[in-house]
């Protein structure tokens, strides 16, 4: 697997270091990827059943050569498929839950339902009050590109209940929503704003785009149940297979929304959840941290054995590029009945430094300048 093979080369890499990658990590990697593979082409039938869907009118002939072959008594088909058998006589333009058109489908002798994306004039995803609709739709929708690395990559530090990205950036913003609309289609969004809480108060820009997004994410591999420090989510597997600007374009994204760039590295931070320690410490609540270094040996030997996977796996898509990287943890906090463990990706050496500025462009100007003002001072 590319990943093991890229794994050994960071390892190697590092292995002089204070804080050198480590195999267990890898195969912890591996071992998520093997439960969560995902995909990067989504297709209609992967979509819920809920999503109402319409098609345009070149639909009909190949719906009535199939209606007509059916062997079922066309009362059992007005009641059962009203909508259908109504836009299928050219009776206007009907819409129908994807579950009833899977149904229809699947009557003897059989439509591939694939055959209807190209037709899909209009969807309209979910109900409530994250109900989103997009005007034709880009069936089958593909994350496997800049746009769609780029999606990923915004949502890094993923909010599970639905696909809102928060930042103070608005040329983010404007890049999130055409990336978007590049790889969805004409899809409904909506902005905010909000105020933040905690010690700085800050306006920060919600970009709103229902759970759809979500829905994407999930069938690319990310676990969406939970919240990310729980869930672990690592970079989708397929990505790390992909052409290098693609990758550059994810890490760019991920770095933009969560990365820094300071005087003397380049960090991104993230925090995992731990049920429990194999030793009883005084863990001061956030926003206090107790120190790794100031743990027990056999307490700190296991905080150092569970990063991030998302961490773990950006080190390995940058090592992909020429950039070797250190992961460390930080902090531990106690939250509720958790523990919160935050870690850092470091790139601190001039050489990966450079690479990283002619490989990996950040949109965020103020990271950007803050990057070349660091290589230019030495």
């Amino acid at each position: 697997m590319q990943v093991q093979h890229l794994a050994k080369g960071l390892i190697e890499a590092t292995r002089h270091a204070k804080h050198s990658f480590r195999e267990e990590w890898a195969e912890q990697l591996v071992a998520r990827y093997t439960a969560f593979p995902g995909k990067p082409i989504i297709h209609l039938d992967d979509l819920e059943d809920s999503v109402l869907v319409a098609l345009d009118a070149a639909a009909i002939p190949m719906l009535r050569r199939y209606y007509e072959g059916l062997d079922k008594p066309g009362r059992y088909l007005w009641g059962t498929f009203r909508n259908i058998v109504n836009f299928t006589k050219g009776r206007g333009l009907r819409a129908s839950r994807l579950g009833k058109w899977k149904e229809f489908a699947n009557l003897e002798p059989g439509l591939p339902i694939g055959s209807l994306e190209s037709h899909i004039s209009f969807m309209r995803i979910s109900d409530g009050k994250f109900v989103r609709t997009i005007n034709a739709p880009k069936l089958p929708m593909n994350l496997a590109t800049v746009e769609g690395a780029k999606i990923l990559g915004y949502r890094g530090d993923v909010y599970h209940r639905n696909s809102a990205f928060t930042n103070e950036n608005p040329t983010l913003h404007e890049d999130y929503r055409r990336c978007i609309r590049s790889v969805v289609g004409d899809i409904t969004i909506t902005q905010t704003e909000i105020e933040s809480g905690g010690f700085v108060s800050k306006r920060y820009i919600r970009t709103n785009v229902g759970r759809f997004v979500t829905r994407l994410s999930s069938i690319a591999g990310l676990d969406n149940t939970i919240d990310q420090p729980h869930a672990n989510n690592p970079a989708p597997l397929w990505l790390i297979r992909l052409a290098e600007e693609i990758v550059s374009a994810y890490l760019a994204a991920l770095w933009d929304a969560e990365g820094s760039v300071n005087a003397h590295d380049i960090k991104l931070s993230q925090a995992v959840s731990l049920e429990s320690l194999p030793t009883a410490i005084d863990v001061p609540h956030w926003p206090g941290t107790l120190r790794p270094r100031d743990l027990e040996p056999q307490c700190r030997a296991y905080v150092e054995q569970k990063p991030p996977l998302l961490l773990v796996s950006s080190a390995i898509l940058l090592f992909s590029l020429g950039i070797a990287s250190r992961l460390q943890p930080i902090g531990l906090s106690r939250s509720g009945s958790d523990f919160q463990v935050y870690w850092q990706l470091r790139i601190h050496k001039i050489a990966y430094a450079r690479i990283f500025r002619d490989k990996i462009h950040l949109l965020s100007e103020h990271k950007q300048r803050a990057l070349i003002n660091w290589l230019e001072a030495t």
